[in-house]
C-alpha cells in the first residue's frame, strides 16, 4: 500500500521492485502461452471445419433412439436440407421405405456387437428424389458416458448407378424377349448373337447350334439378300422398318420389325439390329377370307340385279311383242298393198322409210327376246374360227362400204369350243358392226381381230377372243355399264342398247366371260374368255 512505502528501508523497496519486475515478466510469459494456445485452437477449429464439415463424406452422430444429434454440411447436402433441419429428426426419415429393413438390421447389429457396421440401401432427399448411400456406423460415448452411433454417408460410385441401369435393362430385355412370338440380335455380317426360345423352336435346333452362325446357314439365298437390304438400310439410315415376310418354308407370314442398337465405340455406329417377328398368318387369312367374301357379295348383288334387269326385260319383251307386232303386222300389209299402187316418188320414198322403221321394231323385238331367253340350246363341238370367218362374212358389205382395214391371222390349228355357233356368231356380227359405228368420222378405220390363250394359264384351258378397233373409245364410267340393258353411247335412235347385253348373256351361257377396256390405238378393245372344249 503507499501508506507503506514510506515504512521500508530502501533495501527492501529495491526487493519489492525486483519482485514485482519478476512477477511482469512471468505474467507477460503467461499472456503469450494463452495467445499462442489461442492460436493453436482457432487453428483446431478451422481444421475441425475442414475435416468434418467438409469432409467428402457426411458425418452425422446419432443417439440410442435414432435421432440426429449433430451433422456435417456434407451429410445436409446429400440429404437436400439445411444442416438445423437436421437436428432431432429421425434418420430412417430419409430411408427408402423398403429399404428401411436394411438400416435396422445393421444398426441392431451395432448395437449388440459393438462391431463397425456397413451397408447400401436408397436414400430419399427432401425433394423427393432418390439416390443410393454407402453407410458405415461405428458406436462411442458422449461426454455424459451415453451411448451414442456415429454414421458415415456417402453417395454410391456412379458405376453403382450403371450398374442398376444395366441390370434393369437387362430384366427389361428379358421380359421383352420372353413377350414376343419372335426375337433375335444379328450383327451387320447377318451373324446371330441372341435369340428367344420362341425362335429358337422355329429351327429346331439347341441354341448352341445356331448362335454364332450366319443367317444364310439355314435359310435360302433370297431370303438372305432381303434381310440383308433391310439390315444395311437400318444400319445406313438409323430408323427403325417394318415389313411383311412370307416363309419360303412353311408359306406362314410374318410382320417383321427392325431396331438399330448404337455399339460402345466413339463414332457410335450401328453395329447389332434387334429383329422382332410376329406371326400374322391368321391375319393375312382373315383378310383373304374379308376380300373374298366381299367379292362374293358384290358378285351376288350384281347377278341379282342383273336377274331382275333381265326379269323385266322379259316382261317388257312379252308386253311389246303382245301390244306392237300385231299392229306391225297390219302395217306391213297396208304398205305391201301400197307398193303395188301407182304412186308418185315422194309417196314411194315415204313408203320405203316406213317399211324400215317397221322393220326396225320387229328388230327391237327379236332382240327383246333373245334378251329374255333363259334356256340356251345344245351346244356342240365346234372350231371357234369358224364363227369369225361367219361373222366377218355377214359384215362384209358394211366393212367395205366403211372402207374398214381389217386385221386377222387366224390360228392354223382348230380352236375346239363347245358352242352354240349360230349364237356365237351373233356375238361377233354385234361386236363388228359395232366396232364399224365408233369408228364413224375417222379417216383410217382398223378392225384387229386377235385369238391367243390367256398368258396365267399355262394348262391352255381357255381362249381368249378379242375385237379391237381405233374408234372414240368409251368413258371409263361407262366401261361395265354398255353391258347393261338399254345402255348405249350411240346417238338416238342408232342403238336399241340391247345389243351387248344379249352378247353378254350368250356368252355367259357358253361358260365365259366378256368385258371391255379402253387401247392404245385411242379405241375400245372388247375381250371374250371362253372355255376349250378339249382343253
Amino acid at each position: 500500500m503507499p501508506e507503506n512505502v514510506a515504512a521500508l528501508s530502501p533495501d527492501e523497496v529495491r526487493q519489492t521492485i525486483h519482485e514485482l519486475r519478476v512477477h511482469q515478466i512471468e505474467l507477460e510469459m503467461q499472456n503469450e502461452e494463452l495467445r499462442r494456445t489461442q492460436g493453436e485452437l482457432e487453428a483446431a477449429r478451422a481444421r475441425y471445419f475442414d475435416l468434418y464439415d467438409l469432409a467428402p463424406v457426411g458425418y452425422c452422430t446419432l443417439n440410442e433412439k435414432g435421432l440426429i444429434l449433430e451433422a456435417n454440411l456434407t451429410a445436409a447436402t446429400l440429404l437436400g436440407v439445411a444442416r438445423r433441419a437436421l437436428v432431432k429428426r429421425i434418420l430412417t426419415r430419409f430411408i427408402l421405405k423398403e429399404d428401411q429393413t436394411i438400416y435396422y438390421r445393421i444398426r441392431k447389429l451395432l448395437l449388440e456387437t459393438e462391431a463397425p457396421q456397413a451397408c447400401e440401401l436408397r436414400m430419399v432427399k427432401k425433394d423427393g428424389t432418390l439416390f443410393w448411400a454407402h453407410l458405415e456406423a461405428i458406436t462411442a460415448l458422449d461426454a455424459d458416458g451415453k451411448a451414442i452411433s456415429r454414421i458415415g454417408l456417402s453417395d454410391v460410385p456412379e458405376r453403382r448407378r450403371v450398374e442398376e441401369a444395366l441390370k434393369e435393362s437387362e430384366e427389361k430385355y428379358r421380359f421383352l424377349a420372353a413377350s414376343v412370338d419372335s426375337m433375335y440380335l444379328m450383327d451387320k455380317d447377318l451373324t446371330y448373337l441372341f435369340m428367344n426360345e420362341g425362335h429358337r423352336t422355329r429351327f429346331g435346333l439347341p441354341l448352341e447350334k445356331i448362335i454364332g452362325r450366319r443367317y444364310g446357314d439355314f435359310h435360302s439365298a433370297e431370303d438372305t439378300r432381303k434381310i440383308s437390304d433391310c439390315i444395311g438400310d437400318v444400319c445406313k439410315t438409323g430408323k427403325p422398318i417394318i415389313n411383311e415376310h412370307r416363309s419360303e418354308r412353311d408359306g406362314a407370314y410374318f410382320l417383321r420389325t427392325f431396331t438399330p442398337l448404337m455399339s460402345q465405340s466413339p463414332a457410335g455406329e450401328i453395329s447389332k439390329v434387334v429383329i422382332v417377328s410376329k406371326d400374322i398368318t391368321q391375319r393375312k387369312q382373315a383378310e383373304k377370307y374379308l376380300v373374298e367374301t366381299v367379292q362374293q357379295l358384290q358378285e351376288t348383288r350384281d347377278m341379282l340385279i342383273q336377274f331382275e334387269k333381265e326379269a323385266a326385260v322379259g316382261r317388257l319383251a312379252v308386253s311389246i311383242a303382245h301390244e306392237t307386232l300385231n299392229p306391225a303386222s297390219i302395217i306391213s300389209s297396208r304398205l305391201q298393198f301400197l307398193e303395188e299402187e301407182n304412186l308418185s316418188e315422194q309417196a314411194r320414198e315415204n313408203v320405203r322409210i316406213s317399211r324400215e322403221q317397221l322393220q326396225r321394231i320387229v328388230k327391237i323385238n327379236q332382240d327383246l327376246h333373245q334378251s329374255a331367253a333363259k334356256q340356251p340350246g345344245m351346244l356342240v363341238g365346234g372350231d371357234l374360227r369358224r364363227v369369225i370367218e361367219v361373222g366377218l362374212q355377214m359384215t362384209e358389205r358394211r366393212i367395205k362400204e366403211d372402207h374398214v382395214q381389217v386385221e386377222y391371222d387366224p390360228l392354223p390349228e382348230i380352236i375346239p369350243v363347245k358352242m352354240e355357233r349360230d349364237r356365237l356368231v351373233k356375238v361377233m356380227v354385234n361386236l363388228i358392226l359395232n366396232a364399224c359405228d365408233a369408228m364413224t368420222g375417222n379417216q383410217i378405220k382398223r378392225l384387229i381381230i386377235t385369238v391367243h390363250h390367256p398368258e396365267d394359264s399355262p394348262k391352255r384351258y381357255s381362249i381368249l377372243l378379242t375385237v379391237a378397233d381405233n374408234g372414240q373409245g368409251i368413258p371409263t364410267g361407262n366401261l361395265n355399264r354398255i353391258f347393261e340393258p338399254f345402255f348405249t353411247t350411240k346417238d338416238p335412235g342408232k342403238g336399241t342398247g340391247l345389243g351387248l347385253s344379249v352378247s353378254k348373256g350368250i356368252i355367259q351361257e357358253h361358260g365365259g366371260t366378256i368385258h371391255s377396256e379402253n387401247n392404245d390405238m385411242g379405241g375400245t378393245s372388247f375381250i371374250v374368255e371362253l372355255p376349250l372344249d378339249h382343253p
